[in-house]
């Protein structure tokens, strides 16, 4: 994701540590009332004050706005690197409330969690107004009259389904027509309903990359270049460092080239260099002794995960390196990804990860400072790779954001801190063909894509 598509905004501009957003001024919420400046702001300071993950980065990145009815002037701190993108990728995300619907909520309410047990407004979304609610379901009116005569249907209704299996089972009879949610590629098969799978279409959600970061001063052989650039050769995927969407705009054959390839004689010197042999054992030898376990820390109860650090697990045993699989609990999990507390943990992008958030990334592997490694001398070059990070706003400005992203994953690759597992698309929901004349933009914010049932791996 290398550039970011306006949706509320007319027009957005950095510079000088400015953030200018224009919007086109004729924009109305589904009641009527006129989208201003103020809904921006007001959404902003909404998020501040609850606390939000999104609210406390812009509370560190926000200095002062000065409003226009439909133009804000975002003033950001100079004391935060890559200010400007990490302020655009938080307001790409952020949901723009209605001030006039939301501010006597936001006042009475001190806490993301105490806003999660009000009874929050409902009022629409694109060109559907809320027409009534009950236990059951949702039901949206399409308010534009142009749009009734495009032959788009005039109601939807959003059904209630607290089973996962009776909503599968309604989209099979075609008692509904789209199916939102994770779905995974057993959800519709050919054996359930003659032709239903030939007759769907799959909603692409959108691109997520796991992997396996590498603390290179938490261990005493991952301190090893060499050594981490070996353990490297177990990835099946050792090319998907970025989502597809991303690397398919950077120069492949450069980044190609910066790849070890997994044979007899790049093994046995990379193990060599890290002082390690091999003789009638499973697993290589230091200095005589077989080596120690690596603990790999993944989060317990996640299927994907656990399926991927045990093939993982398995593919390093057989090139001699062992590694221990150690679940933890997701808060765990998170608390040691955040701190630094691991040799090898298991990681996931963001949906649709963007440059800055790829950079977000990347700065929570240890060491990229000299102060982060308590002073050890480790084979790691941190700091290189942090100026290359610390510079992504100004290779925005200056057009050399493709250049400076391919210089950053070279450096992730000659260093070995991160290691790609499995690149996906995750699926969003199930459109029966049947309904394929409703236009998905009216109901997502963004161009959607989907294929055919059928081509699902």
């Amino acid at each position: 994701m290398m550039d970011y598509v306006p949706a509320l905004a007319e027009a957005v501009e950095y510079g000088e540590g400015v953030l200018s957003i224009r919007l086109a001024g004729d924009g109305q919420w589904h009641d009527g009332f006129p989208l201003t400046s103020a809904d921006v702001l007001f959404s902003i300071q909404a998020n501040q004050k609850l606390e939000t993950e999104a609210g406390q980065v812009l509370r560190d990145l926000v200095k002062g706005v000065d409003a226009g009815e439909f133009s804000l002037d975002i003033h950001l701190s100079d004391e935060r690197d890559n200010a400007g993108l990490r302020c655009m990728e938080v307001l790409a995300h952020l949901l723009i409330l209605p001030e006039h619907h939301w501010s006597t909520i936001v006042s009475a309410t001190a806490t993301e969690e105490q806003l999660a047990d009000q009874k929050l407004p409902l009022i629409g979304s694109g060109p559907w107004s809320l027409w009534r609610e009950d236990e059951f379901a949702l039901s949206f009116v399409r308010s534009s009259g142009a749009a009734e005569g495009s032959g788009q249907p005039s109601y939807l209704s959003i059904l209630k389904y607290a089973d996962a299996h009776l909503a599968k089972q309604a989209f099979l009879r075609h008692d509904v027509g789209l199916m939102l949610g994770a779905i995974s590629s057993g959800s519709v098969n050919d054996g359930e309903t003659e032709g239903t799978q030939a007759g769907s279409l799959v909603i692409l959600g959108g691109e997520r990359l796991a992997g396996i970061t590498i603390n290179p001063s938490g261990d005493a052989l991952l301190q090893n270049r060499s050594f981490r650039r070996l353990l490297s050769l177990v990835s099946d995927q050792p090319d998907a460092l970025l989502i597809s969407s991303t690397a398919s705009q950077l120069n492949r054959d450069y980044l190609a080239a910066q790849l070890l390839q997994a044979d007899e004689s790049t093994i046995s010197r990379l193990a060599g260099e890290a002082g390690l042999t091999r003789e009638h054992g499973v697993f290589f030898m230091k200095e005589g002794e077989t080596l120690p376990f690596i603990s790999l820390t993944f989060p317990d109860g996640r299927p994907q995960a656990e399926e991927s650090c045990k093939a993982f697990s398995e593919s390093a045993k057989e090139l001699g390196i062992p590694v221990a699989l150690k679940p933890v609990s997701t808060a765990d999990w998170k608390q040691a990804y955040e701190s630094g507390d691991y040799a090898l943990i298991y990681t996931e992008s963001c949906l649709d990860e963007s440059i800055i958030s790829l950079v977000s990334r990347l700065e929570k592997i240890p060491g990229l400072t000299g102060h982060q490694t308590n002073g050890i001398a480790v084979e790691f070059e941190g700091e290189a790779g942090y100026a290359i990070m610390v510079s992504m706003e100004d290779a925005m400005l200056s057009g050399d954001l493709k250049t400076t992203t391919e210089n950053l994953i070279s450096w992730v690759i000659r260093e070995g801190v991160f290691l790609p597992l499995t690149t996906e698309t995750l699926r969003g929901g199930l459109l029966n063909q049947t309904e394929t004349s409703i236009d998905l933009s009216s109901l997502f914010a963004v161009k959607t894509r989907t294929e055919p049932a059928g081509l699902q791996p």
